[in-house]
């Protein structure tokens, strides 16, 4: 959702060549109309844009698409209707990421507090089945996101890889990380997170409490280095920790 009060909005989404993204951008700017988010891939020299524009004091949009379309290299254009003040995507499902996988966005309250409900009902049974949950998650998205990575740039090193990783998984809201690597023949890692999102339910325990997030970490280092890793959780923000620290050894 996106918010201007006052403004007029519409979404548009349009896919062009990149030879003609100056005619695209001068059409725009012809008819007034203002940016407001844009989201944009580019793919065998083929640009697609998803656009929040404001046309408060733009010609009619009906004018706009028609001249857009006229464009030889222009191909898809989808407009949504007018909307005051907030706009939704309605045109652009599902969300997408790490190369085309569906995602939706939920809050990480609730989340958080739904795990400490399942954990309260079914005690230890719960922190086991969440961690087998986490460690087989965290192997496939080590698994994807390796080939991923390597596919892009063939000679990425371990290190990078993780550091890249959690790089995304900081930007997808999980955590905030901090990764001491010791590689060799027995790989190790102490990883530190801040604003673990299993922590978010605003309750204290007098143990350890993100199983989740500790198989999530396991099976993810499994898939990397291609070996059994062990893991521990020495501190936690439910237990009043500045952060949560794992502990990884093979």
């Amino acid at each position: 959702m996106i918010i201007a009060p006052q403004k007029t909005l519409i979404q548009m989404r349009i896919a062009y060549n990149t030879k003609v993204y100056e005619q695209v951008n001068n059409i725009i700017l012809k008819h007034r109309i203002k940016p407001i988010h844009i989201s944009s891939r580019y793919t065998n020299d083929l640009i697609e844009c998803d656009a929040v524009l404001d046309v408060s004091e733009a010609s009619p949009i009906e004018v706009v698409v028609e001249e857009l379309k006229a464009i030889p290299g222009v191909g898809e254009v989808l407009v949504s209707k007018p909307k005051q003040g907030f706009i939704v995507d309605t045109i652009y499902f599902p969300l997408t990421a790490r190369g085309g996988v569906p995602v939706m966005t939920f809050s990480i309250e609730m989340l958080a507090k739904m795990l400490m409900n399942f954990k309260k009902l079914y005690g230890s049974g719960a922190f086991s089945m969440l961690y087998e949950m986490g460690k087989d998650y965290g192997a496939g998205i080590g698994k994807h996101f390796k080939s991923i990575a390597l596919s892009a740039r063939p000679f990425t090193s371990s290190r990078e890889l993780i550091d890249e990783f959690f790089n995304f998984m900081r930007s997808a809201g999980w955590f905030m990380p901090e990764i001491e690597l010791s590689e060799g023949d027995k790989p190790s890692a102490v990883i530190k997170l801040r604003e673990c999102f299993e922590d978010r339910h605003g309750e204290r325990t007098s143990e350890p409490n993100c199983p989740y997030v500790r198989g999530f970490l396991t099976g993810f280092f499994n898939s990397i280095y291609g070996k059994d890793f062990t893991s521990q959780e020495v501190k936690c923000i439910s237990r009043g920790d500045p952060y949560c620290e794992f502990q990884l050894t093979t």
